[in-house]
């Protein structure tokens, strides 16, 4: 890229989840969720990188197993 110094931009992301969150026909659970996150804490300082294992990444896998749908991406994220 040339001239990275002009593509550096701040953005309010707890804001612009927000408006996501307003703004589309579709509710997101996973949005809310990240919009009250932002809303509480815009940097995410207490964020750890991980998400516990709730057991829905392999009912997930084990679904398209059962339906005959190629696994492969799925199987990936686990």
């Amino acid at each position: 890229m040339r001239n990275p110094e002009f593509y550096r931009y701040e953005f309010d992301i707890a804001q612009i989840a927000e408006v996501w969150r307003r703004s589309s026909v579709i509710g997101s659970w996973l949005l809310d969720l990240t919009a009250a996150a932002l809303r509480n804490n815009p940097e995410l300082t207490s964020f750890e990188g991980h998400v516990s294992d709730s057991g829905e990444g392999r009912w997930t896998l084990q679904a398209a197993i059962d339906e005959g749908v190629p696994p492969q991406s799925s199987a990936r994220i686990i």
